[in-house]
Order: structure tokens, then C-alpha cells, then sequence
């Protein structure tokens, strides 16, 4: 059997295109303390915790019980969406550490990789457990993937395609800048940040889903460890002259994720909550841009190209708009 992976290597993975925790306040607070590398790990060794020790049976009695129509849908969707992320980061974190700069770099993405893993692990207890699928880990990441939307497809897609380009010249810092740009700033600096946020949110205030809400506010926390982490090392990449490289690729990234909900043949309803979705990450692009320190120039113009992405996506009227 071959093993699931978004990198595209053969005609027939390409087939797939067609297709109670901690406050999430202290998240934010603790990306903008700046911490180096050794510290995140501190961090870690202090913060972790098991997925297989959370509690879902009253989530299982509830998930049929306590949600229904539109928002089991919406809530349905954005679990598939981290099914795929959690275990796209442990499929590709590998070569990202490998060819990290220092040893500090190393023993952070170490930390990084065991996170990965334990999220991946959480998701999967999920889909068996709330979503009722088969043990099957690889029909389940299919199954997953098709719920993803084209434009999340894309994004990671790139993110295979960057890796890819790392593991062929794992020598080339910008390579790996990049890379880190895409997977620590974009994927999880602000999708899966703004996706783990809805995702508690919502259900705290429908006090619903005890142990998805404890799994999703924990995995915010490692979250912040990780974005921490990529924050550091683009600021430090800026700083030896490597700005060009991330602006780069972030003019290809931040697009992508702002539409991340952006689809063609959208409701009415479907496209304001792909607008409401889309400001809610611009304002995400502008907070981690600003975070790099970067020339405001720089700053505006990825922006800029973000919003324009957000606009067209969803300007073309639906007939149930007028």
C-alpha cells in the first residue's frame, strides 16, 4: 500500500486535483513575546499533553444529539480541514529540519515534529470516534481531502512543491526560509490559529464537545510554540538579506489562504461566510506580516495582493445575491 501524502509524484496522486483548555487569549500572548528556540522547548516540556487521555464519549452522544443541519456541516468541513493539515505537517516537517541552520533550530523542530504526530493522532481519534469513518487512516485522509476545499488543495499543494524543492537542495537557505514562510506563518500562523479559534469558540458557546474543545485549545497552544518558532527564524532570515525570497513566496500564500473558503459556485450564504472568513485572515496577514518586522512597503503590498485575491474570489454575483 502506498502511503498518503499531498506530494504529487505520479499520475495517479494527481488525479486528486480534480476533485476546556487554555484561554486562546494567551495564544496571542505568547507568539508576541518572541521567544528563541531553547525557550519554545522549555515551553514544551512544560505544556505537553496526550490525545489519547481526552475524554469524547459524551462528544460521541452529542454529535448527533446536539448539532444538526448547517452547522454540523460547517463544523464537519472544518474538521476535515484539519485532518489534513495535522498530518500534512507530520508528512512534511522532515525536511524542514533537516535543514535547519543551527542546532538550536534542531531541537525546536524536534519538539515540533512529536507535536505533529500527537495532533495527527487527536484527529484521527475524531474521525473514528465523532465522525463514525473506518480505522482506516489512509481512506480517512481521502475522505478528508475530498471535503477540502480547491482552494485549501492548492495551499497545500504548494506546500508539498516547497518542500520538495528543500529536499532537492537542503544547502539553500532561501529554500528553507521559504518553507517556513508557507508552513509556519501561513498554515499555522494564521489558518490553523483562525481555525482552532472557530472551532472553540463556537462550541464553548454552545457548550458542546467537551473533548474536541480541550484537544483544539491544547493544539493552539503548540500552535503558538510553532508560529514562535517561524517568526524567529523569518526575522532573522530578513535580517541577513533574505526578504525578497519571503515576500515571494508569500505573494503566492497569503492569497491562497484568505480564499481558503472561496468557491465558484457558492450560496449566497456560502459567499458571505467566505468573505466574513476571508477579513478575518486579512487581519490575520497584516498581524503576522507586521510581526516580522518587515519594511511597511513590503508589509502593504502582500497585503494588498491578499485583498485583491479575497475580492475577485468572491465578486462575481451569484443569481440569489440580487
Amino acid at each position: 500500500m502506498t502511503r498518503w501524502t499531498t506530494r504529487v509524484r505520479d499520475g495517479a496522486a494527481a488525479d486528486w486535483w480534480a476533485g476546556s483548555g487554555p484561554a486562546l487569549s494567551d495564544v496571542d500572548a505568547a507568539i508576541a513575546r518572541r521567544l528563541r528556540p531553547r525557550e519554545l522547548v522549555q515551553r514544551w516540556e512544560r505544556e505537553r499533553w496526550s490525545a489519547d487521555a481526552l475524554d469524547l464519549g459524551p462528544d460521541r452522544l452529542a454529535w448527533d444529539a446536539g448539532l444538526d443541519g448547517a452547522p454540523r456541516d460547517s463544523l464537519r468541513t472544518l474538521l476535515c480541514m484539519f485532518v489534513i493539515g495535522e498530518y500534512t505537517a507530520t508528512d512534511l516537517l522532515a525536511p524542514i529540519m533537516l535543514a535547519c541552520p543551527d542546532e538550536e533550530d534542531l531541537l525546536f523542530l524536534g519538539t515540533q515534529v512529536a507535536d505533529e504526530a500527537l495532533h495527527a493522532r487527536f484527529m484521527q481519534r475524531v474521525t473514528e470516534e465523532l465522525l463514525g469513518w473506518a480505522s482506516d487512516t489512509n481512506l480517512a485522509l481521502v475522505s478528508a481531502w475530498e471535503a477540502c476545499t480547491p482552494v485549501h488543495r492548492r495551499l497545500s499543494m504548494l506546500e508539498g512543491e516547497l518542500v520538495d524543492e528543500l529536499t532537492r537542495h537542503p544547502g539553500d537557505h532561501g529554500r528553507w526560509l521559504r518553507a517556513v514562510a508557507v508552513f509556519h506563518l501561513v498554515t499555522e500562523g494564521m489558518l490553523a490559529l483562525a481555525g482552532q479559534r472557530t472551532v472553540v469558540s463556537r462550541l464553548r458557546r454552545a457548550r458542546l464537545l467537551p473533548g474536541v474543545v480541550a484537544g483544539f485549545a491544547a493544539m493552539a497552544r503548540d500552535e503558538s510554540r510553532h508560529v514562535s518558532f517561524g517568526l524567529h527564524a523569518l526575522r532573522r532570515g530578513i535580517a541577513e538579506g533574505y526578504a525578497d525570497e519571503i515576500c515571494d513566496v508569500l505573494e503566492r500564500a497569503a492569497p491562497l489562504a484568505v480564499t481558503i473558503d472561496a468557491l465558484s459556485d457558492a450560496t449566497p450564504s456560502r459567499r458571505r461566510q467566505a468573505r466574513r472568513t476571508g477579513e478575518t485572515l486579512l487581519a490575520l496577514v497584516r498581524a503576522r506580516l507586521g510581526q516580522l518586522d518587515l519594511a511597511p512597503d513590503l508589509v502593504e503590498h502582500v497585503h494588498g495582493t491578499a485583498r485583491s485575491a479575497l475580492e475577485a474570489a468572491i465578486a462575481t454575483p451569484f443569481a440569489g445575491d440580487r
